[in-house]
């Protein structure tokens, strides 16, 4: 018996041919999926990169919070 404790759900949708728009929970965060490029939104490298330092932004705040070491970091 499998039981996921990670549940996750993110929709994504073409808006035209100069983007897309990803949403998941209540924010949207338009994608740059023109071939020409779009300086206004995240092309998929960039949020794949987003993705990764948010991955250790917030693992490194877990481990300072268990070492209780936050305080004394800058914000």
């Amino acid at each position: 018996m499998s039981t996921n404790k990670m549940p996750f759900h993110v929709s994504a949708n073409r808006l035209d041919s100069h983007g897309s728009l990803a949403r998941c929970k209540n924010t949207e965060i338009r994608l740059d999926t023109d071939l020409a490029g779009n300086v206004d939104s995240f092309n998929p490298a960039e949020l794949l990169l987003a993705a990764l330092s948010a991955c250790m932004i917030k693992g490194i705040e877990r481990v300072t919070l268990r070492a209780n070491i936050a305080e004394t970091l800058p914000a």
